[in-house]
């Protein structure tokens, strides 16, 4: 049994798509005003990506009617 992923080829588009994802789940919890923001550094033939989460407040419902 393995633990963790494969090793996978570096995609901008793929990076882009990550960001948009976890802003999304953020947007389910009520973070409207969150952002994401990612980084990558190069080092040899391997990249790493960083990403920034930015939370904010929460939005809270008080009443439904």
């Amino acid at each position: 049994m393995q633990l963790g992923e494969p090793p996978l080829l570096y995609s901008p588009h793929k990076r882009a798509s990550t960001e948009e994802n976890l802003l999304q789940y953020l947007h389910t919890k009520g973070y409207f005003q969150a952002k994401v923001r990612s980084t990558v550094k190069f080092k040899g033939k391997k990249a790493y990506v960083f990403y920034k989460i930015q939370e904010n407040n929460p939005s809270l419902l008080q009443d439904i009617r």
